[in-house]
């Protein structure tokens, strides 16, 4: 195998592992709805979109996400690795340790004030 073809290979596997081009290519607006993983939502049917992740490729999903929904999204949170973390406009960002939760990831959960947001129709993507 030459050179080349093992660069593009590579480049090809970091290109398919990567969050932000992963949820860029499975979810996708048009007009009103979302689509995302084989479903369609109609977001007129929601008053709110808040965004909640977890894991260390979750800041550049978060990123995805106001990259595809921008002002429709009210808010949202995100718990990343140290060091994980991305420039975001409308969602929170916490670290904590990975793979084994620290005293950081449990500050890192939202509170209960904040799960309070969320106790309304729900859309898992993902």
């Amino acid at each position: 195998m030459k050179r080349a073809e093992i660069d593009d290979i590579f480049t090809q596997a970091l290109e398919a592992a990567d969050p932000y081009r992963a949820v860029m290519k499975q979810v996708s607006l048009s007009d009103d709805t979302l689509s995302a993983g084989g479903a369609a939502y109609d977001l007129d049917r929601f008053t709110r979109i808040i965004v909640i992740g977890a894991g260390k490729g979750t800041a550049l999903m978060a990123k995805a996400m106001e990259d595809i929904l921008g002002d429709r999204i009210e808010q949202g949170i995100i718990i990343v690795k140290y060091g994980h973390g991305r420039p975001l406009k409308k969602i929170v960002q916490r670290e904590a340790a990975h793979p084994l939760p620290d005293e950081s990831g449990m500050r890192a959960s939202p509170s209960r004030s904040e799960n309070s947001v969320c106790r309304c129709r729900c859309v898992n993507i993902g």
